[in-house]
């Protein structure tokens, strides 16, 4: 094998670890908001900063998969994103974010569910892809 090959293997691995690392905080967001949606009450400090930190992560694990990944697989990841369920899931957290010391947020606990869980839907498709 030459150096370069073993670049690119090392370089595909750490886009596809982010990504990876991406979808599964995806799927603990899912997990947090829906116990702060099922209740509607005022978010306790330490959930709403759980909730803050795995968005936060999302982030970053997508910002390193892109500085990672190739042109192709960077222009799947855009275009796959463009499902509704992405600017849905975002219109959630803002409602969360706006009013989470005094609840009741209109978003049902199952509505964010099934909203989210296509979003991760999706991110599973850019994942086979990868």
């Amino acid at each position: 094998m030459k150096l370069i090959d073993n670049i690119n293997i090392a370089t595909q691995t750490l886009a596809y670890v982010n990504f990876l690392y991406a979808k599964e905080r995806a799927g603990l967001e899912r997990a947090t908001a829906n116990a702060i949606f099922v209740t509607s009450m005022p978010t306790q400090i330490a959930a709403y900063n759980k909730f803050l930190s795995l968005i936060t992560e999302q982030e970053a694990f997508v910002k390193l998969f892109k500085n990672f990944a190739n042109k192709d697989d960077i222009a799947f990841y855009d275009n796959a994103i463009n499902d509704k369920s992405f600017n849905e899931v975002q219109k959630m957290r803002d409602i969360l974010i706006a009013k989470y010391t005094q609840g009741e947020y209109g978003v049902p606990a199952k509505t964010w569910f099934d909203t989210i869980t296509q979003k991760i839907d999706v991110l599973k498709m850019c994942k086979i892809r990868l």
